[in-house]
């Protein structure tokens, strides 16, 4: 996703009086499986 479209997005929401959220996940933390597992959710 490039930084216009994140852009894009974020003034839409707020256009919308929404709130947006980025999510920030290293992988492979504490383990490969078990970061796949926390990005399922």
């Amino acid at each position: 996703m490039t930084t216009a479209r994140i852009d894009a997005r974020f003034a839409k929401l707020k256009a919308e009086n929404r709130a947006g959220l980025v999510p920030y996940v290293m992988t492979g933390d504490p383990s490969r499986d078990e970061a796949l597992e926390i990005l399922k959710g």
